[in-house]
């Protein structure tokens, strides 16, 4: 059987002024692939002009329901727990997580390369998925990364998101103070129906 893989390029010339931090970001998202479960192994590589990143193709299988939805949360949630002391993904949505039959994996974690020294919220966030303390710094935290990742818990286990901003905003606070594991109980028990 012969693995598919998914290639990306990026001109060098985008990252001119930001070597290091690239240097810095590309030796994170490669240690942490390797690291968990819920991230795909990346491996990059630079040409004289471009850097290259790999991936293996990871087949789309359809969410998880009940029970075995709770538990991928939570295996999930346990991740980005540890993973978020090191780097924010910055942009956790139902279409940057494959579900493999196993568990989710977050993918699209590249992006962070394109940022300058501090991951600019505007560049690439999901509005209204962005804490409003990241808008007002211009940086993305673990704080976006909570509250996006609270709705996405609520769209796996209840099937819908927000439909008024202003809701994101009064659950702000209680979302971003708890980790990412208490976040999948908040989530079940605060719109159980």
């Amino acid at each position: 059987m012969t693995v598919k893989e998914h290639a990306k390029v990026w001109p060098l010339d985008l990252f001119d002024h930001h070597w290091d931090c690239l240097l810095t970001r590309i030796k994170e998202i490669e240690r942490l692939g390797g690291e968990f479960a819920s991230i795909k192994k990346h491996k990059f590589s630079l040409q004289r002009d471009s850097l290259t990143l790999c991936t293996d193709f990871i087949e789309r299988k359809s969410f998880p329901v009940g029970g075995k939805a709770i538990l991928a949360l939570n295996r999930l949630a346990a991740d980005l727990d540890d993973i978020n002391q090191h780097i924010p993904h910055g942009d956790i949505l139902i279409r940057n997580a494959i579900w493999n039959g196993n568990h989710f994996i977050l993918i699209d974690w590249e992006p962070l390369l394109e940022y300058g020294v501090a991951p600019k919220v505007l560049l690439r966030s999901t509005v209204p998925y962005v804490s409003t303390f990241d808008l007002n710094s211009s940086k993305i935290s673990s704080k976006t990364d909570k509250l996006a990742f609270f709705y996405f818990c609520r769209k796996v286990i209840h099937g819908w998101f927000p439909t008024d901003k202003r809701e994101v905003l009064a659950l702000e606070g209680r979302v971003i103070s708890k980790s990412f594991l208490e976040i999948v109980s908040f989530s079940r028990e605060l719109y159980i129906r």
